[in-house]
């Protein structure tokens, strides 16, 4: 777990904000009590909105660690009071998600419950991008994570994905449609 937190703070650090979240959320995989990582989950999302801030955190916290400046369990105890539920909750639907039989599979309709649980699809694939691949077992529902996926913003990995299935349906209208239109 410490290797964790030492890639999640260097990805931290460096602004790279979303690799950073999925080293803490892991460490909290395993141990979701760890108030650091959890500290590091809500760092790295406020980073999104106020990254001047979620830095000036940071480096207070590593700080205050490195002098021994009071107890940091404690500080971060403070800090988490209003976020603490939803962490868990968050930690406990990843863990459903992450079954031993799929370990590093995750249904689409799981994965659409996760995507309701967070509240929104963004989020919710930029939590499992890094760490899962999305099975999906039809045409239908396929059309929709590429469309939810061109929503979001996500253009070159829905590009991917159409590239690949024109090789599986070379004749379905969407997505020679909407290839043509991405590579324009």
């Amino acid at each position: 777990m410490k290797k964790l937190k030492i890639e999640a703070k260097e990805f931290f650090k460096n602004r790279k904000y979303k690799d950073a979240i999925k080293k803490f959320q892991a460490v909290l995989m395993e141990e979701p009590f760890d108030l650091e990582a959890k500290l590091g989950v809500m760092l790295c999302d406020m980073a999104e909105t106020n990254e001047y801030e979620a830095k000036n955190l940071f480096e207070m916290y590593e700080s205050a660690k490195d002098k021994n400046i009071g107890d940091i369990g404690i500080l971060l105890e403070d800090i988490l009071q209003e976020g603490d539920e939803q962490l868990f909750d968050e930690a406990d639907e990843l863990k459903k998600l992450y079954s031993d039989e799929l370990k590093d599979y995750v249904e689409y309709r799981d994965f659409l419950t996760f995507v309701e649980s967070r509240g929104e699809f963004k989020r919710a694939f930029e939590d499992l991008m890094f760490s899962a691949k999305i099975v999906i077992d039809s045409k239908e529902d396929f059309i929709e994570f590429i469309s939810r996926l061109l929503e979001n913003g996500y253009t070159n990995t829905a590009l991917n994905y159409l590239e690949n299935a024109i090789a599986l349906y070379p004749h379905e209208d969407f997505f020679q449609k909407t290839l043509g239109q991405l590579e324009v």
